[in-house]
């Protein structure tokens, strides 16, 4: 039988202690870490968010502040996981995906992204909100989650989108709005046969409306026409300026008939609708044509604006199907 000595015990006790001492030391360490990120968090002014793979573990006075708690338990009693506050995440304006459970292990770490949120201002009123999210893997499966508010520039570049796609006057697309989404439409005709109509409308005698009652009173007539179509167009319907006192609609999926009784309806409504500023009946002339197989983009527009032109011809207040 094997006798253990006491420089056994001795050295057995060493190892148990220096043991102890590591871990007592990587305890430390770790408890120092969490108490770092801890204030580092409280004492940084975005929101922060510190969650697992779903669940919130933490989140910062700012966050708090900003969706009106007073304290981490009652957040959390109603905000338990982190993809339920958001909406949408844009890794580009063409990469997206809806939040969802685990969503933060598909978002590669340090990278800056883009989400959405609809923030609750009170029963009847929802404000979106904005925020550059950057999210690092502070612990395995455990993320530190900072939102910059971006909402104040995401508003700035859309108003800047929304003066460069209309038009001024009208507050409908302009030409170079117009011409985008035609190119798409366009595109899906001639490869997968979606077909679609053009439908050009002219205001009759729009020169001697200037002349007679002043350019004012004409850029008010061309302001409540755009309001009066508008208000009878389908929802995917297209509505632009073209230029002048000229507007163009793109619609899809009607047929040749269908499409002219579209026009005509539109034709009475203007005819019959009583302007504001002028004295005198307005009409509007529309010339109509649908994309068949092989055409060039070109050969449409003609179409569109021959036919405007017959009826222009024959009389105006009428309407040309070619």
């Amino acid at each position: 039988m094997e006798i253990i000595s006491a420089e056994m015990i001795y050295t057995a006790l060493a190892v148990i202690f220096l043991l102890l001492l590591v871990f007592l030391a990587g305890r430390h360490c770790v408890l120092r870490y969490d108490t770092t990120i801890d204030k580092f968090i409280e004492f940084n002014n975005n929101i922060m968010v510190i969650t697992n793979d779903e669940e919130i573990i933490k989140v910062n006075g700012a966050g708090l502040n900003f969706f009106g708690y007073s304290t981490l338990e009652a957040f959390k009693k109603d905000h338990k996981y982190i993809h339920k506050l958001f909406e949408e995440v844009a890794l580009s304006d063409k990469d997206r995906f809806a939040i969802e459970p685990k969503w933060v292990t598909k978002i590669d770490s340090h990278r800056e992204i883009k989400v959405k949120m609809n923030y609750q201002l009170n029963t009847n009123s929802r404000i979106e909100q904005y925020f550059y999210l950057r999210v690092s893997e502070i612990k395995s499966h455990k993320y530190l989650l900072t939102f910059s508010n971006i909402t104040s520039l995401e508003k700035e570049k859309n108003d800047i989108q929304e003066e460069a796609e209309h038009d001024p006057l009208t507050r409908i697309y302009n030409r170079l709005k117009f011409n985008k989404i035609f190119n798409e439409m366009y595109y899906r005709a001639d490869t997968f046969g979606e077909g679609f109509s053009v439908i050009l409308m002219d205001i009759d005698h729009f020169k001697q409306i200037n002349d007679n009652e002043g350019h004012t009173i004409g850029d008010r007539v061309l302001s409540e026409l755009a309001t009066l179509v508008r208000l009878e167009l389908r929802k995917n319907d297209v509505f632009a300026r073209w230029g002048g006192e000229e507007f163009i609609i793109l619609t899809r999926f009607l047929s040749a008939k269908e499409v002219h009784q579209f026009s005509e309806r539109l034709r009475k409504v203007v005819e019959q609708y009583r302007f504001s500023f002028v004295n005198r009946q307005v009409t509007c002339s529309f010339g109509i044509t649908q994309f068949r197989k092989g055409d060039t983009q070109s050969d449409i527009f003609k179409r569109a604006d021959d036919a405007l032109y017959r009826a222009k011809d024959q009389g105006r207040n009428q309407v040309v199907l070619k």
